[in-house]
């Protein structure tokens, strides 16, 4: 059983109002006693992003990986274990980049211990443990975040800013597509094979239900079963819908519509489109369209000839907004005969997102929250 350590808050003498008087107030702060769990491509730039703190430990159950971490961190301790990890080592905090089967169980357990915790997106495996774990986290003195890149991105902020003055007038529809997946999904069948000597498959299961070794799972595919991922949907819409969510002050969806290409019992569709009815406090209710896997888009609908591979159109009643993926600059697309104009003003500058939650740690008081990302 783990036993919950020592923990220590620094105090903070001064007011955080921007991001920049944060890490400014933060960096003054002795460096954080880090963790990094899960060293795949997210995992190493951590590495990099954490650098500046004391990295105490790095885990994966793949060896291999954690090779390539000593290289950049020679001096931090290596575990297969994340939960021996936190038994042995005094963290301030960890970062969670691990598949999003892991994240719930992991979080949890370092929140039980005072240790603070980036989770990247998505932030869990399904509602029920994106909603306990949103909750914890509201119970929580402690800074978790999930990483959401994008949001230090002066494009995302005028994004959400744009949607909520109101200026393309009631919201009609949305539409949002992705050129997701990019790995294995659809009515296949993965052959069974050992794993790899360096990956103890065990750890890297965790508390899912035991399955034999495909040899699409480790370390990439494992996002387009369902019993690991979370599909394109999950990859994507934490990217692309949550500036419409934020911007509209959206409610959870009422009523949800799907259609999919080539499905199966154990990986997603190949290809699927999802409708998703919403409401908003200041808009009639309106019906979000996704489409992922090559699913032919309604051009005419959304007003464009040649649509980059991921993107989201708001349509309005005066005039549209087309936002790009991570955090990009939005383009405000009046009707014809419209007279729309805007003009973004902002003191913010664009800031690392990881870095930022590093800086809310170090104040001794809870600056981030798992509902907002």
């Amino acid at each position: 059983m783990l036993k919950p350590t020592r923990r220590q808050f620094l105090n903070n003498s001064a007011g955080l109002l921007t991001s920049s008087a944060l890490t400014t107030s933060a960096a003054q702060k002795s460096p954080l006693r880090i963790a990094i769990v899960g060293i795949g491509q997210h995992g190493i730039n951590h590495l990099s992003g954490c650098s500046a703190e004391q990295l105490v430990a790095v885990c994966d159950p793949d060896t291999n990986r954690l090779a390539v971490a000593s290289e950049q961190v020679p001096d931090a301790l290596q575990y297969l274990d994340y939960r021996l990890m936190l038994d042995e080592c005094e963290l301030d905090a960890i970062v969670i980049s691990t598949p999003i089967h892991l994240h719930s169980h992991i979080a949890t357990a370092a929140d039980n211990l005072g240790i603070h915790c980036y989770i990247e997106k998505p932030l869990a495996y399904s509602i029920q443990q994106v909603r306990d774990l949103i909750a914890l986290d509201a119970r929580s003195k402690l800074n978790h975040q999930m990483g959401n890149q994008h949001h230090g991105k002066p494009g995302y902020r005028e994004a959400v800013a744009l949607l909520k003055s109101g200026l393309i007038g009631s919201i009609k529809e949305c539409h949002a597509w992705t050129n997701r997946p990019i790995w294995v999904q659809g009515n296949i069948k993965p052959r069974r094979q050992r794993p790899p000597k360096t990956l103890d498959f065990n750890l890297w299961l965790g508390p899912s239900q035991p399955v034999a070794f495909r040899r699409d799972l480790h370390p990439f595919q494992w996002r387009g079963w369902w019993q690991f991922g979370c599909g394109a949907l999950g990859d994507m819409g934490p990217h692309l819908l949550d500036t419409v969510f934020e911007g509209l002050s959206l409610s959870l969806p009422t009523r949800v519509r799907a259609a999919s290409e080539d499905a199966s019992n154990h990986h997603f569709p190949k290809a699927s489109v999802v409708e998703m009815d919403v409401t908003s406090p200041n808009a009639d209710p309106f019906t979000i369209h996704w489409y992922d896997g090559g699913w032919e888009l309604p051009l005419a609908r959304i007003g464009v000839n040649r649509p980059p591979a991921n993107g989201v159109m708001v349509i309005g009643e005066r005039g549209r907004v087309f936002i790009p993926e991570l955090g990009g600059k939005p383009q405000l697309i009046p009707n014809s005969g419209a007279n729309l104009s805007w003009r973004f003003i902002t003191t913010v500058t664009e800031y690392d997102h990881l870095a930022h939650w590093i800086a809310a740690c170090k104040t001794g008081r809870k600056i981030t929250n798992l509902a907002h990302g």
